[in-house]
């Protein structure tokens, strides 16, 4: 489980020059739209923000792992290739190679359709119920990363689990989306280099290749071990009859004395 959530923070804080660009300037709307002398205040909404953006993660990774739980228990192997392409994807679209996993994107947006509406009702903001309403609503914001990690969550083995998963994702993200928020400059002209932003995104492609790679091999290794287990029970049989097969033999030797 810990093991879990580290790797969950550390893939969302890999993530953080996309996140800073996808949140980052609504964190900063948000954030401006508090006078600037209450320093306290604006810390606390964009907090309360990421607390309700985190929960909308925790309950999709929830829904998403239950739902493979109930119905493609058989294809843990295929779900956790799946993660691991669309990670991978998502290193060749942070590093500019490939954005095919825009696509993702799009099929997101349906459902934006809807919740965009409301989210713009709760402009602007000045009490934290309203910050983690927001939060909760921009939680649905369609993003291929976000996506990459809920087909991984859907690969846990609980629905807790899957929650778990997508809470430290978005721990992860945290200090990129409040660096936004803050208007933390020197964060950003670190994110935005070249060098910077390649390494993180080949860091993606060789953690996906990782995931899938370890799903196979547990998968092949677990048959291969049912498989001796299989030939080791028969051979015990042919080697030690059973009490039905001594009561046969005994009978027969009793039948040919008589």
């Amino acid at each position: 489980m810990i093991e879990l959530a580290i790797t969950a923070v550390l893939l969302g804080l890999m993530g953080a020059g996309h996140c800073l660009g996808m949140c980052g300037g609504f964190a900063a709307a948000l954030a401006y739209a508090i006078p600037s002398e209450q320093k306290i205040s604006r810390l606390t909404l964009l907090l309360s923000y990421n607390l309700g953006r985190m929960s909308s993660y925790a309950v999709l990774g929830a829904i998403v792992a239950a739902g493979q739980n109930a119905g493609f228990d058989s294809g843990y192997p295929l779900a956790r290739t799946l993660a691991g392409l669309l990670l991978v994807a998502t290193g060749l679209y942070l590093a500019n190679i490939w954005r095919g996993i825009t696509w993702l994107e799009r099929g997101g947006q349906k459902v934006w359709r809807f919740i965009q509406p409301m989210s713009q009702r709760l402009l602007p903001v000045y009490t934290v119920p309203k910050a983690l309403l927001l939060g909760m609503l921009w939680g649905w914001l369609p993003c291929g990363l976000v996506y990459s990690m809920l087909v991984l969550a859907a690969t846990q083995s609980s629905a807790a689990m899957g929650a778990l998963t997508m809470a430290a994702f978005g721990l992860g993200t945290l200090p990129a989306v409040l660096a936004g928020g803050l208007a933390a400059h020197w964060v950003r002209q670190w994110l935005v280099k070249h060098w910077f932003q390649r390494s993180l995104a080949f860091a993606f492609i060789a953690f996906g290749f990782w995931t899938f790679g370890v799903a196979w091999y547990h998968h092949f290794h677990h048959a291969n071990h049912a498989n001796h287990a299989n030939h080791a029970n028969h051979a015990n049989s042919s080697l030690h009859p059973t009490a039905t097969d001594h009561s046969n033999t005994s009978s027969l030797s009793t039948h040919e004395h008589h």
